[in-house]
């Protein structure tokens, strides 16, 4: 495996963490109430059931975001879901301002700019535009750094290509 020259986590908000933390705390009690509970509907049980354990899912995959360059790329994950651009690959990278209007949420997302975006938060980024196929926008705490590391990466690739 290639060594990392830069690595950041960036966890999932605050709020976004104590509502996913509520609804899954609500959801519990429900499922066993409704299996524990005479003559309830067993059916009902197990749909809060299986919601706790989506809502579980959901929230475990998508608690951070990390963000790794090595010598030939970028990837940046979900947990299990990730996304690797190789140097080769890039174009140009700039900065961006991540936002509700255009990416309309937290996590993996198209925004309106036609970008698949990977966000945890609003603010601060970085968008890949790619030689061919859609933009790559990432969030991240340290922008200036990120382009700083990967406009190095491209500019020797494109002396040898």
């Amino acid at each position: 495996m290639e060594p990392e020259i830069y690595r950041e986590r960036l966890r999932l908000g605050t709020w976004t963490t104590i509502s996913l933390g509520l609804l899954i705390c609500a959801l519990t009690p429900l499922a066993a109430l409704q299996l524990f509970a005479s003559g309830r509907e067993p059916l009902l049980a197990w749909l809060y059931g299986g919601l706790d354990l989506f809502f579980v899912a959901i929230y475990m995959n998508f608690r951070a975001l990390t963000v790794s360059i090595t010598g030939s790329g970028v990837r940046v994950a979900f947990g299990f879901i990730r996304k690797t651009v190789h140097v080769e690959d890039i174009a140009s990278v700039e900065p961006v301002t991540t936002s509700f209007g255009m990416y309309g949420g937290y996590g993996i997302r198209f925004g309106g700019d036609d970008a698949l975006a990977f966000t945890v938060s609003y603010g601060d980024g970085v968008r890949i535009r790619m030689k061919r196929g859609r933009p790559f926008v990432f969030t991240t705490e340290n922008p200036g750094r990120v382009l700083e590391l990967l406009n190095g990466l491209i500019r020797p690739a494109e002396d040898r290509g």
